[in-house]
C-alpha cells in the first residue's frame, strides 16, 4: 500500500502537482510526499503553473476574507444603530426617515437630494448633531436651470450659506441652460462617503420601522458569523 502512493506520488509529480495537492489526493503527510519525490526535478514551465495557481488561491482566499470582514462591519453598524434608535431621540428619527425616503440607497455613502431648503437644512443637521459630520468631509452638487452660466455661483453660494456649509467640497454642478424665467436655486445634493455612519442610519430605520432584512447589507455572506459579540458594551 505505503508503495503504491509512492508511485503514484512520483508519477503526479512528474505531472506538475504541488507538495500540498499530492498530500491531499493520497491522504498522507506532506513530509512524507516530499522525501519521495525529493529526487524529482519538475520542469520551469510546472513551476510557473504551481506559482500561478499559488497566487490565485491565496488571492481568491483573500478577496472572500475581505468582503466577509466588510459584511461583518456593516453588520455591526447596523446593530449600533438599533441601539441608538432605541434611545427614541426625536432629531434621529426624523433623519433617518428623511433619508429612508429621500435618500439613495447605497451601503457606503449617504446621499441625500431635494430642492427643498428646510428639508435639507434639517438632514444637514441631523449628520451635524448626531454623527459629528464635518463641513469639509461633505460633497456639495447642484443641479439646476439657468439663464446664463454666471448664475450658478449665485445658486451654489445660496445653498452653502443655507445649508452653513462654508468649507464643503463643491461638486461640478449641472446645468441646463433655459430661456425661461425661472427663478429658484435647483435641486441641492449632500454626499458624505462613510460606510460606518451610513450603516447605522440603515440599522436605524428596520428598528424604527420594525423590519430586518438586510437592509443596506447588499452582498451575500459567505460565512456565518455572530456580529452581536462584536457590538461594543
Amino acid at each position: 500500500m505505503k508503495y503504491d502512493k509512492q508511485i503514484q506520488a512520483k508519477t503526479l509529480r512528474l505531472q506538475g502537482k504541488s507538495i500540498n495537492y499530492i498530500a491531499k489526493t493520497l491522504s498522507v503527510s506532506k513530509s512524507s510526499v516530499g522525501a519521495w519525490v525529493q529526487d524529482i526535478q519538475i520542469t520551469n514551465e510546472q513551476k510557473e503553473d504551481l506559482q500561478k495557481s499559488k497566487y490565485s488561491y491565496f488571492r481568491d482566499h483573500y478577496n472572500d476574507d475581505k468582503k466577509n470582514l466588510a459584511l461583518v462591519k456593516r453588520e455591526n453598524n447596523q446593530l449600533i444603530g438599533r441601539e441608538t434608535a432605541k434611545e427614541k431621540d426625536i432629531l434621529h428619527c426624523i433623519g433617518c426617515m428623511l433619508f429612508w425616503a429621500e435618500g439613495s440607497k447605497k451601503k457606503n455613502q449617504i446621499v441625500f437630494t431635494n430642492s427643498d431648503n428646510y428639508m435639507m437644512k434639517l438632514f444637514v443637521r441631523f449628520l451635524k448633531e448626531k454623527f459629528g459630520i464635518k463641513n469639509e468631509e461633505i460633497s456639495l452638487h447642484i443641479n439646476c436651470y439657468l439663464n446664463n452660466q454666471d448664475d450658478i455661483k449665485n445658486n451654489i453660494t445660496y445653498w452653502v450659506n443655507e445649508l452653513n456649509l462654508s468649507g464643503c467640497k463643491i461638486a461640478k454642478p449641472t446645468i441646463k441652460i433655459t430661456t425661461n424665467n425661472i427663478e429658484n436655486f435647483g435641486v441641492c445634493r449632500v454626499t458624505i462617503c462613510n460606510t460606518k455612519i451610513v450603516q447605522q442610519i440603515y440599522g436605524a430605520i428596520q428598528e424604527y420601522a420594525g423590519f430586518d432584512n438586510g437592509f443596506g447589507l447588499e452582498n451575500k455572506r459567505t460565512k456565518q458569523t455572530h456580529c452581536k459579540d462584536l457590538v461594543s458594551p
